[in-house]
C-alpha cells in the first residue's frame, strides 16, 4: 500500500533516502529546498504500518522535441526501500504511484535515470518505462588530454546556464531543465568545489556541469559542445579545476551511445533517437 507523504513524514523520508544513497543531510535538504512545492513524495507502508519505501517526483522543466514542441516533465528521483524491505515489490509500487501522481499534477512526460544497468529491466517490467535517453562518456587522465590554449571559463548562475544549454541543444530531443532543477545541481556541484560553466575556446563555446568525486576525479555531469572537440573543452575545465583525471558525459552520436534514462510509455513517445539527451541527473 502507498500513500502521499505529509509534512510529518519528513524524518521517515530522509531515513529511507539515506538507507540506499550516500547523500548527506545537507544534500537531501538541498533537494527539498530547491524544488519546494514542486516535489511530491510517496511512501509505501509495510505490514507493521511503518514506512518501508519512498520516492519523489520533481517538476524539472519540459521535454522538448526536435521540432520544438514542449511537454511539462517530472523526474522520479531517489526511489528507495529499507534494506529489510527489499525484494518485496515496494520499489515498483512506489514508482507506479509516483507516475500516477505526476500525471494527475499535469506532467505528461515522466522520466527517470536508473541507478544501475539491471534496473532498466526492472523499471520496464514493474512500472512501464522504456529506454529513451542516451549518452556517451569520455574518461581521460589529465596527461592524456590535448592541451586547450587560450580557453576562458565563466561560472554561470542557474538562469544563465539554462540559456547556455538551450543554445547547445537546439533541434534535439532533450529535457529543458528549469531554474529549480539547475539550482539543485548548482548546490551539488559547489559543495565539492565545482560549478556550472561556459567555456570559450577559439570561436567555439560549450557549457558544462562539473563536480569533484571523493577520490579527486573531476566528474562532468554534462558537457555540451555543439562545435569543437569535447576533449579540448574537458581539458579547459581541468585547467581551471585541477584534477588527476576527468570523466565527461556528452550527448551520444550515432552508434556510440549507451542507454542512460527512461520515459514512461503512457506518453507513447516516438521511436528513440540516439541523441535524446537527459542532462544532469543529480547523480
Amino acid at each position: 500500500m502507498t500513500r502521499a507523504a505529509v509534512p510529518g513524514d519528513s524524518g521517515a523520508l530522509r531515513y529511507i533516502w539515506k538507507s540506499s544513497f550516500d547523500d548527506t543531510d545537507g544534500e537531501i535538504s538541498d533537494f527539498f529546498e530547491s524544488f519546494g512545492e514542486r516535489v511530491s513524495s510517496v511512501i509505501a507502508i509495510g505490514a507493521d504500518g511503518n514506512a518501508v519505501a519512498a520516492g519523489h517526483a520533481a517538476a524539472v522543466g519540459e521535454l522538448v522535441s526536435p521540432g520544438g514542441d514542449r511537454l511539462p516533465c517530472a523526474m522520479l528521483y531517489a526511489i528507495a526501500a529499507l534494506p529489510e524491505a527489499r525484494g518485496r515489490g515496494h520499489g515498483g509500487e512506489v514508482t507506479r504511484a509516483l507516475t500516477l501522481t505526476a500525471g494527475e499534477l499535469g506532467y505528461p512526460a515522466v522520466v527517470l535515470r536508473p541507478g544501475g544497468e539491471s534496473l532498466f529491466e526492472y523499471y520496464r517490467r514493474r512500472a512501464g518505462f522504456c529506454d529513451w535517453f542516451y549518452a556517451r562518456e569520455l574518461a581521460c587522465s589529465a596527461h592524456d588530454l590535448p592541451r586547450a590554449h587560450n580557453a576562458r571559463l565563466r561560472r554561470l548562475a542557474p538562469r544563465e546556464y539554462r540559456a547556455a544549454r538551450e543554445r547547445q541543444l537546439t533541434g534535439t530531443a532533450h529535457i529543458d531543465a528549469d531554474e529549480s532543477a539547475l539550482e539543485y545541481q548548482r548546490r551539488l556541484c559547489e559543495r565539492s568545489g565545482g560549478g556550472m560553466f561556459e567555456i570559450t575556446l577559439g570561436g567555439a563555446t560549450a557549457c558544462a556541469v562539473a563536480e569533484y568525486a571523493p577520490d579527486g576525479t573531476l566528474i562532468t555531469r554534462e558537457l555540451l559542445a555543439l562545435e569543437g572537440d569535447p576533449a579540448l573543452f574537458a581539458s579547459a575545465l581541468l585547467a581551471a579545476l585541477p584534477a588527476p583525471s576527468v570523466t565527461a558525459r556528452c550527448p551520444a552520436r550515432r552508434g556510440d551511445g549507451t542507454r542512460f534514462g527512461m520515459i514512461h510509455t503512457s506518453l507513447a513517445p516516438p521511436p528513440p533517437h540516439i541523441s535524446n539527451w537527459y542532462g544532469p541527473a543529480f547523480d
